[in-house]
């Protein structure tokens, strides 16, 4: 999905460089920085807008950190803050 919305973008507006992932839902896999450097993503954001189908990442003490995946390859990313709460909805 995430080649596929790239290259529905490359179409529309071929001149525009997406350069940064930012994740609505919290869901991916230990290898994203990986497939998001083969991407030519060059930074990533895991904040998410209060959406929690698949859960939060852990908060982290720092603005921006490098989030690295289990070959070693390495993104910068700006993480879920660790002063967040995480608020329930109640049904």
């Amino acid at each position: 999905m995430l080649t596929m919305g790239l290259a529905v973008l490359k179409e529309h507006f071929p001149f525009l460089k997406v350069e940064t992932y930012a994740v609505q839902e919290p869901c991916w896999t230990s290898a994203l920085p990986q497939i998001l450097r083969s991407l030519g993503f060059k930074r990533a954001v895991l904040k998410n807008p209060s959406t929690a189908w698949g859960g939060y990442s852990r908060g982290f003490p720092a603005d921006i950190c490098l989030w690295e995946g289990p070959d070693a390859t390495t993104i910068p990313l700006v993480p879920r803050y660790d002063c967040e709460e995480l608020y329930q909805v109640a049904n």
